[in-house]
């Protein structure tokens, strides 16, 4: 049987994301935990495949990468993050 999800609330993904960028922007290692914490921020942000990529990225402190992909990925979603 498959769980269904509940939708992530808007406010908390503008939240997790904004913290994301300003972990990434600022190389911090915090970055990692941001990601577990938040996972299911992450994975109703991304493809599979970009999920993958993504927490590659981060664990492989590929930050600058890591923004990009997220970036993309937000605006993809009509998320704008200023």
């Amino acid at each position: 049987m498959n769980a269904v999800s509940a939708p992530i609330d808007p406010a908390t993904t503008l939240r997790v994301l904004k913290e994301m960028i300003d972990h990434l922007n600022n190389f911090d290692p915090s970055a990692g935990e941001c990601l577990e914490i938040n996972r299911a921020v992450f994975h109703s942000l991304f493809s599979a495949a970009t999920d993958a990529a993504f927490a590659q990225q981060v664990g492989a402190f590929a930050f600058g990468d890591a923004l990009t992909t997220l970036q993309s990925a937000a605006s993809a979603k009509g998320i704008l993050l200023a």
